[in-house]
């Protein structure tokens, strides 16, 4: 008995639909003898529709190697599912792979494949390879649409390189290409990861005047931003636009709000808002537990970071770097290089591979507690792990040894790092100029001479000082010469001295004691 050809196309479909590879390819084999001539790369196509719904670029790979096997004749839309594919798994290359590979068989692209390849660039963080595709699609006379204009802006907004996100957003609309919820829910997010709340909230009024209906990634966006601004009330006031279009918040928006309680130091705030996303049955993520873990360990509360550890483990949630990462991190208030240590093991023992913050923080916990060998041991095992020290591992190191007892190794050892780390081709803050010149100060014979130096240096490579700079600088020459260098450089002395300071943190109310004793006995 034939089987039903049309019945067998929609079965295929619908494997390719959810992005069930496997599913669809049996299907497909068992469908293929009975498929007419002229329609065989329909069937094979929907299968690599499969592979791009799943991102499966290697699979894809397969798939197509077996159409070719089985003499399937391919089509602008093979190498249009092909390139999706690729594009989806963030393979710009592979996606410029499969346009070659058309264009060799001379076949015409099409808006299909050039979307594919905006996408990839997008994914790949790659404006100049977007701007390179847009050429190229109106070269072949391809008439930009929404997705066009939604994958330019994306590409730009993912890059930080927000304002030409912008200029993207109104060439095209300029062009008639009328935009939708997902590009302004990119420009939104885009503003929200740079915290220009104001921006952010700007976006709403022109959605609302094409009459577009946010959705709830728009306001997750929005919560974020203010979030990222410390806004409660904003974050607030965001998460009641929600409620107000029936629209379910998720553990996003939550995790937003539990990060801009802690943030702000409002302690309750993020209790209330964990307590409001258990009530409503939505599952706490690790991004939830990671923004408590931080709030704690913020505050030097490193009891209570373990405390929300154990209840990550409880949760059946696994932990990824930035877990350990913060735990290792809250040990150095405390200097506490042995629990640190344990933490990194820890890491170890959970398959999680350290990055360069796990390095750099082990580096920190060592130089709190003056053990400048062990922390330039961490910084030979960060490149043993094939990992590129950053300015924050050198800074490390440069204020470990500029905190330690007036010597002058110590002071030696300070300039020696700050040299290594310009060498390596990283250009110091004035943060790394402040730890130097501290090191300077604390050097036991008169490093006059060589402070101004590097004052003059500071300024000449556009470095401005602060108040900590003038300070620290005062201690070694005196508030008279310091005044003398400010007036001869053009640096406004008065300005820099009304400068204020931080604030303290609050402190985190820690889970109960006995929760934490027994976890960290398992």
């Amino acid at each position: 008995m034939l089987p039903d050809i049309r019945a067998g196309l929609r079965m295929v479909n619908a494997s390719a639909k959810v992005g069930d590879v496997d599913a669809a390819l049996r299907q497909a084999r068992a469908l293929d003898a009975h498929m007419p001539a002229a329609k065989r790369h329909v069937l094979w196509n929907t299968v690599l529709k499969a592979c791009s719904n799943a991102s499966a670029c290697s699979k894809a790979s397969e798939v197509f190697a077996e159409m070719t096997s089985r003499r399937v004749a391919a089509t602008p839309r093979t190498f249009g599912k092909l390139a999706t594919a690729a594009a989806r798994s963030g393979s710009l290359s592979a996606a410029e792979g499969w346009l070659q590979e058309m264009q060799r068989r001379d076949l015409q692209p099409d808006i299909v494949l050039y979307h594919a390849m905006l996408d990839a660039a997008a994914k790949a963080h790659d404006t100049s390879a977007a701007e390179k595709w847009y050429a190229e699609m109106s070269r072949a006379r391809c008439r930009p649409d929404v997705l066009t204009l939604t994958s330019l802006v994306d590409s730009f907004a993912k890059e930080g390189r927000y304002s030409e996100a912008e200029r993207w957003f109104d060439r095209l609309v300029s062009m008639s290409v009328s935009p939708n919820v997902w590009t302004f829910n990119t420009l939104i997010s885009a503003a929200a990861r740079t915290g220009n709340l104001k921006v952010a909230e700007s976006w709403l009024p022109r959605m609302l005047e094409l009459a577009l209906e946010p959705d709830a990634a728009t306001y997750n966006a929005l919560v974020y931003a203010a979030a990222k601004r410390e806004d409660m009330k904003a974050a607030q006031k965001w998460f009641s636009q929600m409620a107000k279009h029936s629209l379910q918040p998720t553990a996003p928006t939550y995790n937003s709000l539990i990060s801009a309680a802690a943030r702000s130091g409002s302690i309750p705030s993020a209790s209330k808002w964990l307590s409001n996303m258990l009530e409503l049955r939505i599952s706490p993520d690790t991004l939830t537990y990671n923004a408590l873990l931080d709030a704690a360990a913020k505050s030097g509360d490193t009891t209570a970071a373990e405390g929300w550890y154990c209840e990550m483990g409880e949760a059946n949630l696994e932990p990824d770097a930035v877990t350990y990462n913060v735990l290792i991190n809250s040990q150095v208030k405390a200097a506490n290089v042995k629990t640190a240590l344990r933490w990194f093991s820890r890491m170890a023992e959970s398959r999680v591979q350290p990055d360069l913050v796990s390095f750099n923080s082990l580096i920190n916990v060592y130089s709190a507690a003056g053990n400048m060998l062990g922390a330039e041991g961490c910084m030979s095992s960060l490149r043993d792990a094939s990992l590129t020290p950053d300015i924050r591992s050198y800074g490390a190191l440069i204020n470990g040894f500029a905190q330690l007892d007036p010597s002058a190794e110590s002071t030696h050892k300070a300039e020696e790092w700050f040299s290594r780390m310009e060498s390596s081709g990283i250009r110091a803050t004035v943060i790394q100029y402040n730890q130097l010149l501290a090191a300077l100060w604390k050097s036991p014979t008169p490093r006059r001479q060589d402070a101004e130096e590097i004052f003059r240096r500071m300024v000449a490579t556009s470095v401005p000082p602060s108040r900590i700079t003038l300070r620290t600088l005062g201690g070694i020459l005196g508030g008279h010469a310091v005044s003398r260098l400010c007036r001869e450089l053009g640096i406004d002395e008065g300005a820099l001295a009304r400068d204020g300071g931080a604030g303290p943190q609050k402190r985190l109310v820690s889970p109960a004691p006995a929760q934490t004793a027994a976890c960290n006995s398992r």
